[in-house]
């Protein structure tokens, strides 16, 4: 993404002229923490390798931010219930911190890569399901054709 600084104020009296305007990158990412296990995940902590300019957590509540002696930035969570969901929303100009570490008292967090997708109306995914299975249909019924014809 690219951003402006917005246009300079009008320069009535001549004196000294504003910088011109400099684009700049803003980088941001999303993570999202779920606990899919059927017990609350006590002392939850998720370690990035330094802290960005900004961030936000959802839903909001209470966390503790605790800076390592190796500049390592880490997020402390008391407990996440089970099928709670904790998104972490980063910004930073320059370089976006990565994602080092997920545990919790209990075991140690895996990453799995999400993507968004399009959700297409009820009356599509009926018409596509439907051609799937007359597709799949067509390739068992053509073949037993063909050997009822040679024999």
């Amino acid at each position: 993404m690219v951003a402006y600084w917005p246009d300079p104020p009008a320069n009535p009296g001549g004196q000294d002229q504003l910088p011109a305007q400099q684009p700049f990158t803003a980088h941001t990412a999303s993570f999202f923490v779920s606990n899919a296990g059927r017990t609350a995940a006590t002392n939850v902590e998720i370690t990035f390798n330094f802290r960005p300019h900004n961030h936000q957590v959802w839903p909001v509540g209470p966390y503790e931010i605790v800076v390592s002696p190796d500049n390592r930035w880490r997020l402390r969570f008391a407990n996440i219930a089970p099928s709670e969901v904790i998104q972490i929303e980063l910004l930073t100009a320059h370089m976006m911190p990565d994602l080092l570490n997920v545990r919790c008292s209990e075991c140690v967090g895996r990453e799995e890569r999400l993507a968004p997708m399009r959700v297409w109306p009820k009356w599509f995914l009926w018409m596509l399901w439907s051609l799937v299975f007359l597709g799949l249909a067509a390739v068992a019924y053509i073949p037993l054709r063909i050997i009822e014809w040679l024999f």
